[in-house]
């Protein structure tokens, strides 16, 4: 989409560079070094990862390049203030898009009182703990070490003042979710009137037909 608009708008593309999944910096820097060789285009339009966008940041520090390069950013960077940190001066003039969406504080809440201990439903959130604080939980801690360990401490919080940020895109999900609940709760209402459960029309019915009688019709503010 993004390049059929620019060639309608005469914008000229010198070069155009994918990501693969899982890149190292190798890579990263091979695609600085690409976007380097074209000297009349200073102007780089990322769509990426939060985390492929700071890896390009890196990249750029590392090529020690004469000419910054003026980047223009999708919503994967957005306003997300630890993409850049440490990486102010490569990010220094940077536009970036970000989808219009209100913080929700009761989300803030359920953050901060989350933890590695109540939260054991979540496979993989202990491993984003440790990341989020740069610490090594006691359970994960090798049986021998000759290394100096952060522990991850008992009164560790997800909060502001820790740098939790909440992200721009969860209003959007908390939006899908009410409007599932909506729908399904509108077609169980249609289809088996005062039963209480799920009833065989239901699940018979057309998930085509689904969409676009109910889930487009939800409305709620």
């Amino acid at each position: 989409v993004f390049t059929r608009e620019a060639t309608e708008r005469n914008v000229c593309i010198a070069a155009a560079e994918k990501v693969p999944s899982a890149a190292d910096d190798k890579v990263f820097d091979g695609i600085i070094q690409k976007l380097s060789k074209k000297p009349n285009a200073r102007a780089v339009v990322l769509f990426t990862r939060a985390e492929d966008a700071r890896r390009i940041l890196e990249a750029s520090r590392r090529s020690n390049l004469s000419q910054p390069f003026q980047w223009i950013a999708s919503d994967g960077w957005g306003r997300q203030n630890k993409l850049v940190e440490g990486l102010e001066d490569e990010a220094e003039g940077a536009i970036t898009v970000e989808l219009q969406s209100e913080n929700i504080p009761k989300f803030d809440e359920y953050m901060a009182n989350l933890t590695p201990e109540t939260n054991r439903r979540n496979p993989w959130f202990g491993e984003y703990w440790e990341e989020a604080f740069d610490c090594i939980l006691p359970k994960n801690i090798p049986l021998e070490t000759n290394k100096s360990l952060n522990i991850c401490s008992p009164k560790l919080r997800l909060t502001q003042s820790s740098g939790y940020e909440q992200e721009s895109k969860v209003q959007f999900v908390v939006d899908a979710v009410y409007a599932f609940a909506i729908a399904l709760h509108n077609l169980q209402r249609d289809l088996c009137g005062k039963t209480k459960s799920l009833c065989q029309a239901m699940i018979d019915y057309d998930k085509g037909s689904f969409y676009k009688k109910y889930l487009l019709n939800v409305s709620f503010t």
